[in-house]
């Protein structure tokens, strides 16, 4: 239920994860999950976990750098599959790939965050494993994606 103390973009931002990501496959209560590794994500992904906690979210924050394990698919595909999260928030360095594949396997909408340019790091990357949605920080990140 939406905060009647909300200003009226609060409210948009509020309603704004609920209409991304839907319903939790498993109840009522949402689980989003956030991830980045290097400071220009964090950034960008640490204010809007913070947000989410704000309005009410159940997330939780991965911070890459510290948790070397998320780097390893099989320890993210454990890790998403025992929080079953409602979706999975992610930067753009390439050390989220294990976190957006595992997404993916289980059926967890995927959104990353790009705040610089792509350069070669989509050929690498099966159009399987893409994420759902990419967000972009800037116009020059939106042309590269767009040429890509």
């Amino acid at each position: 239920m939406p905060n009647p103390k909300c200003t009226r973009a609060q409210l948009g931002r509020e309603a704004s994860f609920s209409i991304i990501l839907g319903r939790n496959r498993g109840g009522s209560i949402y689980m989003l999950v956030f991830a980045a590794h290097d400071p220009g994500a964090k950034n960008i992904i640490l204010p809007i976990h913070e947000h989410a906690l704000a309005v009410g979210e159940n997330s939780d924050f991965v911070d890459l750098m510290l948790r070397t394990d998320m780097l390893s698919e099989d320890k993210a595909l454990s890790y998403l599959d025992t929080l079953q999260p409602r979706g999975i928030i992610c930067g753009f360095s390439g050390h989220e790939w294990p976190l957006v594949r595992a997404g993916k396997q289980l059926g967890v909408p995927t959104v990353m965050f790009v705040d610089i340019g792509i350069g070669s790091q989509l050929d690498q990357i099966s159009k399987l494993d893409m994420p759902d949605l990419f967000l972009v920080a800037n116009a020059g990140s939106a042309e590269e994606l767009i040429q890509y």
